[in-house]
């Protein structure tokens, strides 16, 4: 007599080689199952690809500005909010609290267009105090600062542009010329250039204000008094801090994806149980005699659910592995076509589709498990 081991791991394979049978005895069918899967999977993992790098771009230029703290006006909290400062407050802050700021500074921010081969692009402009270098461009390919009639602009900006050190671009009439390309200031759908000051002021038509003053501090722990100290003596101001800040930039920037991203996987996951249920479905019923006789001939219930569910299982799994592979590719392309739109997909990404794949493929099997818990074995006796 077999040890029972080996009559469990034979009982199990037998219900596997019926699936497999079973999917495989329409090629056309079962392809299309995998096709759809695979369209649920690349829908899911695409936007979730593209919702991770988005999030993981929008914060890197505050991040790389060397600012413990970011004065802005009272009641706006982000990077794109409006924020309008009096000039005089830079200096003001500098005054009062020389024994522990390090460095100030005022930074212009404003969308404009600037025009390459009579074309307009909308960017964002920064304008900033190039003694500082407090808001200016990072991890710079070229010359930095700029210097007058000059501008530093962003890695990804140059390849939706075409860009390059040494070409000319109009802001406002004027002509500038591109010195350097900076990393770390693509926001997806606006890309930063990066002037002085008193180019700023002139193309973008500010004077006498600032949108922000970064901070920087001798002491971090500081930061609280300092906050004190600003907010009392400009009510109009309101200090935030540098995580915080970064923390209202990508919620704010990020809010509008949230649903949609929602909404994408649950059609996504909709789409591909209806795809699995009715493949699995039709399967069952064209084979009901087939599973009487298994039950008639000592097959249980189980036995058969097993075979409806492993059937899900196999076209989920190398839906899985397909759609994978399309995502992968589409985020090949979508570097070189639009590099703006930044990819990323990590593990617990991964393994959390794979979850929901396999969530889709058994909750697929629960009508044709339905079908098969009422069958009655008379029906292999039935004409």
């Amino acid at each position: 007599m077999l040890p029972p081991i080996v009559l469990l791991f034979s009982r199990w394979w037998s219900m596997i080689t019926v699936a497999l049978r079973n999917l495989l005895s329409e090629k056309i069918r079962f392809g299309v199952t995998v096709l759809g899967v695979a369209f649920s999977v690349f829908l899911i993992s695409l936007f979730l690809a593209l919702f991770r790098g988005f999030t993981g771009t929008v914060d890197d230029y505050i991040e790389s500005v060397p600012a413990d703290v970011w004065v802005v006006q009272r009641g706006t909290r982000d990077l794109m909010g409006v924020s309008m400062l009096p000039d005089g407050l830079v200096q003001e802050i500098r005054d009062r609290g020389s024994s522990v700021i390090k460095n100030a500074s005022g930074l212009l921010m404003r969308p404009t267009d600037i025009v390459i081969d009579g074309e307009p692009l909308r960017i964002h402009g920064v304008g900033y105090d190039i003694e500082t270098g407090l808001g200016g461009p990072a991890n710079v390919s070229g010359k930095s600062p700029p210097g007058p009639g000059e501008v530093v602009i962003d890695k990804v900006l140059s390849d939706v542009s075409g860009l390059g050190i040494g070409d000319s671009v109009g802001i406002s009439e004027k002509t500038f010329r591109v010195v350097g390309i900076s990393h770390g200031g693509n926001f997806v759908f606006t890309q930063l250039l990066f002037m002085r000051m008193e180019d700023a002021r002139e193309v973008l038509g500010v004077e006498g204000v600032t949108n922000f003053v970064v901070i920087d501090l001798k002491n971090p722990s500081r930061a609280d008094s300092v906050k004190k100290t600003i907010e009392e003596n400009a009510p109009f101001a309101e200090v935030i801090s540098r995580d915080q800040f970064i923390d209202n930039t990508r919620e704010q920037l990020t809010s509008t994806l949230v649903p949609l991203l929602v909404v994408i996987v649950i059609v996504g996951l909709i789409v591909g149980t209806a795809v699995v249920g009715l493949t699995i479905y039709t399967l069952t019923v064209e084979r009901m005699r087939e599973y009487g006789i298994m039950k008639a001939v000592g097959f249980t219930n189980w036995d058969l659910f097993r075979v409806v569910i492993q059937q899900a299982l196999i076209a989920g799994a190398l839906g899985y592995g397909v759609g994978i592979l399309f995502v992968l590719g589409a985020s090949r392309l979508l570097g070189v076509v639009l590099p703006q739109f930044a990819t990323t997909l990590t593990v617990t990404d991964l393994v959390g589709v794979a979850a929901a794949t396999l969530a889709m493929s058994v909750t697929a099997s629960y009508i044709p498990v339905r079908r098969l818990a009422r069958l009655d074995p008379v029906i292999v006796f039935n004409p």
